[in-house]
């Protein structure tokens, strides 16, 4: 783990994370440092942290289960459900490093859509409209926006679904499964999804037993996919323990099942893992290295229902919901995350949430939205937001 350096600046001690040196009359960043101690010169290693950098321009709707994708120096939040069942019909922009708010584009009402960060687009595809009881539809539409954020349709999913875990692998974006309703209840989807940089679909993958809800995490040259709800017109007919990867070439393998079921956990990726928590079961952590070796980190609790954001330096896992003495649901404050060796480091959000979305654009994480539970109801009690917080990596 790399040292720590503090130093006293009008007498408060404050972290040390980046430092310059004047060379030659020239300043430059320092990016090593050594010390000799006893005799024997030692390298210090400068530790990146996650600081909260405050908050952007509220969203104009509520958003709960909004989607977010990035594209040139944009974040898009598209989507979502503002009273826990009607779908939002906007999608709004904000510019990074300004952290000012864009074009609002109008769209078709969705929430729960698979979303991507493509090389030169924001993509969105599939959702869920109108309700999420007896009159919910699913859409297969898939949008793409460029840089300039101009929006064009890209075709259509295999099968009209929400609720799928989705990545971005090397030039793919991956749709994994889902769910849709239909007249006899929930069905989960078994149909996997790509679409290129050029925005060409390739070849579905199905399965008979498909899930919604996997969680979804890249490494290396591999995505992988894990757990999920086996649903088949109604209840839940099983949760699975099924880990899956793709390689660059989307060539499927199977890797070592979970220890248990687990269905909606958050995914997220540093450099050198994947990570998957949470979930509707309160998952333990499991980290898959680029050689897709699983281990358990021995530090690892994370609330259920929290949302996972990826960076080089650490995977980031916020908010999440809970029940409190009397049984009622909360939602929580919790932003952990995990360096390159695992290590867990723990901050707050300003305000509990769930349900919310993230992005990552350069050293930027965005927490958007979300919904609130206040401890008097239960599922669908609360209130949805339109804040959006703001963190760098430094």
């Amino acid at each position: 783990m790399p040292a720590d350096i503090w130093v006293n600046i009008d007498g408060v001690n404050r972290q040390y994370d980046k430092g310059y040196a004047n060379i030659d009359g020239t300043w430059r960043e320092i990016s090593n440092i050594w010390v000799n101690i006893n005799g024997t010169w030692k390298e210090i290693s400068i530790q990146a942290v996650l600081s909260y950098l405050g908050t952007a321009p509220v969203l104009s709707t509520l958003k709960a289960h909004a989607a977010a994708a990035t594209v040139s120096n944009y974040v898009l939040v598209a989507g979502g459900a503002g009273d826990y069942i009607t779908a939002t019909d906007t999608i709004e922009t904000y510019h990074v490093p300004d952290l000012v708010k864009s074009t609002t584009i109008t769209i078709s009402g969705v929430h729960s859509q698979g979303y991507a960060s493509l090389p030169n687009h924001a993509v969105f595809a599939g959702g869920l409209y109108n309700s999420y009881r007896n009159t919910t539809r699913s859409t297969a539409n898939i949008y793409a926006y460029n840089s300039s954020l101009v929006g064009s349709y890209a075709g259509g999913l295999s099968y009209a679904k929400g609720k799928m875990a989705s990545v971005v692998l090397g030039n793919y974006a991956i749709f994994h499964q889902g769910a849709y309703y239909d007249t006899d209840g929930w069905h989960s989807s078994g149909h996997t999804d790509f679409l290129n940089s050029s925005l060409v679909k390739g070849t579905p993958h199905y399965t008979p037993d498909g899930v919604e809800g996997a969680g979804g995490a890249t490494i290396g040259n591999y995505a992988i996919f894990a757990g999920g709800n086996y649903m088949n017109g109604g209840s839940i007919s099983e949760t699975k323990t099924t880990v899956i990867a793709y390689n660059t070439s989307l060539v499927k393998s199977t890797l070592t099942a979970l220890p248990s079921g687990a269905a909606f956990m958050a995914g997220a990726s540093n450099s050198s893992y994947a990570l998957m928590c949470g979930g509707e079961r309160n998952s333990p952590v499991y980290a898959w290295n680029s050689s897709l070796v699983r281990t358990t980190p021995s530090d690892a609790l994370v609330r259920p229902w929290c949302k996972g954001a990826s960076h080089e330096q650490f995977a980031i896992f916020s908010g999440g919901t809970g029940q409190d003495s009397n049984y009622m649901i909360i939602s929580y404050s919790d932003v952990v995350y995990y360096d390159t060796s695992l290590v867990k480091r723990t901050t707050n959000m300003p305000l509990n949430v769930s349900y919310h979305c993230t992005a990552t654009l350069g050293d930027y994480i965005f927490l958007i939205g979300g919904w609130t539970y206040d401890g008097t109801g239960q599922f669908g009690s609360g209130i949805a937001h339109k804040i959006v917080y703001v963190y760098t990596v430094t």
